[in-house]
């Protein structure tokens, strides 16, 4: 079984040898073996392609001042010979026997005809308040509009224009997500976890990043304003606090599973409606 297909892990880099080696380290441990790793780094200063390299990953250099990260992706697929590619962060991990799992899931009849999956994360943090905010809405968001599919058939991706390089500094996530739904690709929830390492992000420092994101947050608005099917029912609701902070987890009889965690929800308000403040306040400032 291991042997019928490729998987191609794709990682955008950038000075990441903070956390790169437990990500390459984790696809070594993996009982499936058909996988070529490529490392597309924009001109790291440390020691990225050295630990890369290290792991017998394919390294290719993508210029320009960062962020470059959707050209980075693209840079990746284009160079990738996989028919399943996976677009991961230089700071995630597998977890055990990922890969092997969804070897055996895409080859189930019931789930071959997928061709794009959303994958749960769970946030590893050194704030407690952080972590349980992060994860509880982790587990609700997938398929959602706010969450976006990173493990990719081939055929899919081809199907797109790829990652929109002019929101490297924004939503590039939401806007390729959406170009697989106009292209009618099959979306699944895969049924095992990664790890999310954000051990470096205290409480505030995750709070002022997404404020980085506000000039691409334009462009992105402005390039699907026009059409208003797509404006309307996935970037309107990413961006609206409502469904964010309320409807997102109660919709589709997920009500229930808000119930059993109220406790982390209340946490979870705290973060998110300080983060609001935050950003709200540097919109203002910076958009006119």
């Amino acid at each position: 079984m291991s042997n019928k297909f490729l998987i191609s892990i794709i990682v955008p880099t950038l000075n990441s040898s903070y956390h790169l080696e437990t990500l390459l380290k984790s696809i070594k441990l993996q009982k499936f073996k058909n996988v070529e790793i490529i490392i597309a780094d924009n001109n790291s200063k440390d020691e990225t392609a050295k630990i890369a390299k290290k792991y017998n990953a394919k390294v290719v250099f993508v210029q320009g001042n960062p962020p470059q990260v959707a050209k980075q992706r693209n840079v990746g697929a284009k160079m990738s010979k996989g028919e399943y590619l996976y677009f991961m962060d230089h700071d995630m991990e597998l977890s055990k026997d990922f890969l092997i799992h969804f070897a055996k899931k895409i080859q189930n009849k019931t789930f071959a005809d997928i061709e794009a999956w959303y994958v749960p994360e769970k946030i590893i943090s050194k704030s407690k308040i952080l972590s349980i905010a992060r994860n509880f809405e982790s587990m609700f968001i997938n398929g959602s509009p706010v969450s976006a599919a990173r493990l990719i058939k081939r055929s899919a991706y081809n199907s797109t224009n790829g990652f929109d390089e002019e929101l490297s500094n924004g939503p590039a996530d939401w806007d390729f997500d959406i170009q697989l739904r106009l292209r009618k690709n099959k979306f699944g929830v895969f049924d095992k976890i990664i790890y999310h390492h954000e051990e470096n992000l205290s409480i505030w420092k995750y709070i002022f990043k997404k404020t980085t994101y506000i000039n691409g947050e334009e462009i992105y608005k402005n390039k699907w304003r026009e059409d208003q099917s797509i404006y309307k029912n996935l970037v309107v609701k990413q961006y609206n606090l409502r469904y964010r902070i309320f409807w997102i987890f109660v919709e589709n009889g997920k009500w229930r599973k808000l119930v059993r965690h109220l406790y982390q929800y209340f946490i979870f308000l705290f973060i998110k409606l300080s983060m609001v403040t935050v950003y709200v306040y540097w919109r203002h400032k910076y958009v006119k």
